[in-house]
């Protein structure tokens, strides 16, 4: 790697932290996939996703909110599995993958709040491989992380190119000053 281990703001890649806490609770009966969430006015968030549109009293399963904060990055299904996780049980989960440069610090378009999120590509590297490899969580819950990636609708950059008979899981991340 070049910089693989040097610290960067994450952007909405602090959603594959998000997702490797959410799977390894699913896998320990914290979490059903099929639990309901119901949208409120409050839960709304701009930036990326769809949800944001949706009315209050709109029914998502927790499988939904996971799919749609990989497939479509979205921010307001992003915040309701932070608040519903907490935020520290999200940064335990990155101690035990010694995930060195990966802290969350805040919730999505929280800007106002002087707090960022921080990853490395070695992190990232780390929860993607355990996704591919199924180590990162049991078999069912890595084919079903590897499906809302290969789903993920943002597939500028390194999507790019790959013929489309090709599977590619990825996730994506932007800022005003990054990508």
């Amino acid at each position: 790697s070049i910089n693989g281990n040097e610290r960067f703001t994450a952007a909405s890649m602090i959603k594959l932290l998000i997702l490797a806490e959410f799977l390894n609770e699913v896998d320990e009966g914290a979490r059903s996939l099929d639990s309901v969430y119901t949208l409120s006015e409050e839960d709304k968030v701009g930036g990326t996703g769809i949800m944001q549109n949706d009315a209050p009293g709109t029914t998502y399963t927790y499988d939904d909110l996971a799919r749609y904060m990989i497939m479509y990055s979205d921010n307001t299904a992003t915040n309701i599995l932070i608040d519903s996780m907490g935020m520290s049980k999200i940064n335990e989960r990155a101690s035990k993958l010694k995930l060195n440069q990966t802290d969350l610090q805040r919730k999505m378009m929280d800007t106002d709040s002087g707090k960022e999120n921080h990853i490395s590509a070695a992190d990232a590297a780390t929860i993607l491989t355990g996704i591919a490899n199924h180590t990162l969580a049991s078999e069912a819950m890595c084919q079903k992380a590897e499906s809302y990636l290969q789903a993920q609708t943002d597939n500028e950059g390194l999507a790019q190119g790959i013929p489309h008979i090709v599977p590619f899981g990825h996730k994506t991340g932007t800022l005003d000053s990054i990508r």
